[in-house]
């Protein structure tokens, strides 16, 4: 879901995907029941920072113990 057929696949785990969209504006982390986007503009720093953000949060739900720095975050304010 969310996918088409020219993106570029970066991460596959199980049913979830991390791609590129074909025409360099964002990246997908996809799911067989949903798709969340990660929106970029073209400049270097933003792409980076935007594949950042993405693969944390592909590794969030495809690694059982991963946790996002919001995650962290959060739960260190609801402890304090």
């Amino acid at each position: 879901m969310g996918l088409k057929n020219n993106d570029l696949i970066l991460l596959q785990n199980g049913n979830a995907i991390l791609a590129q969209a074909a025409n360099d504006s964002k990246y997908i982390v996809s799911t067989e029941s949903d798709a969340k986007y990660f929106s970029y503009w073209l400049d270097r720093e933003s792409k980076a920072e935007v594949l950042q953000e993405a693969l944390d949060f592909f590794r969030s739900i495809t690694e059982e113990k991963y946790k996002r720095k919001e995650d962290v975050y959060e739960w260190s304010f609801t402890k304090g």
